[in-house]
């Protein structure tokens, strides 16, 4: 069974984890690491570095079986289906 969040179509397979989400994304009670660039609040160091390649375009993913490159490795993911 996956629980929904209310607020977005997301899913998720724990309850406790639609709650962190709901706190981090919809409540902004996350916003710990901020973007010198655009000001945007992130709620991890590592959430602010995928959200910093938006600015610099680095695309360290590429697809094996084309020329397709990535800024994260789970646009990768999407791709590779």
């Amino acid at each position: 069974r996956r629980f929904p969040c209310e607020l977005c179509a997301k899913r998720f397979k724990r309850k406790k984890d639609v709650k962190r989400h709901v706190l981090q994304v919809h409540e902004g009670g996350g916003e710990r690491h901020q973007c010198h660039q655009c000001g945007k609040g992130l709620s991890s160091r590592t959430a602010l570095r995928l959200h910093e390649r938006t600015h610099t375009g680095h695309k360290p993913y590429g697809c094996p079986e084309c020329e397709a490159k990535f800024s994260q490795p789970s646009a990768l993911k999407t791709h590779m289906r």
